[in-house]
């Protein structure tokens, strides 16, 4: 009997999960720090990445709204890579160009 119930369950263990798409973000920039904000899911920690000097930040999203405010070192048209992770899902990343306006491009 055991044997038939874990046959029966196991397919649906393997359904794919959906992919996580990249948070919606914009940055700022305030004498050498880019001040990017957003929305990811609620409870989603948001990285952050420069890809010029290859530092990054970890916020959380807010868990109701899934807005973030984060701050990291940067200088005018520095890149920066944007993701979010909800429990093991990592999204693409969003590429922002500091002081350069929109998103860039998504991957």
């Amino acid at each position: 009997m055991a044997c038939a119930i874990v046959l029966v369950l196991a397919p649906g263990c393997l359904a794919p999960t959906l992919p996580v798409p990249p948070p919606s973000a914009s940055a700022e920039l305030l004498s050498g720090t880019a001040v990017v904000t957003g929305h990811a899911n609620p409870g989603a920690y948001v990285s952050c990445l420069n890809v010029r000097t290859e530092t990054g930040v970890i916020v959380r999203a807010d868990s109701t709204t899934g807005a973030f405010t984060l701050m990291i070192p940067a200088n005018a048209g520095d890149g920066l890579q944007v993701w979010q992770e909800i429990g093991t899902n990592r999204s693409g990343a969003l590429d922002l160009c500091v002081a350069c306006g929109a998103p860039v491009a998504d991957h």
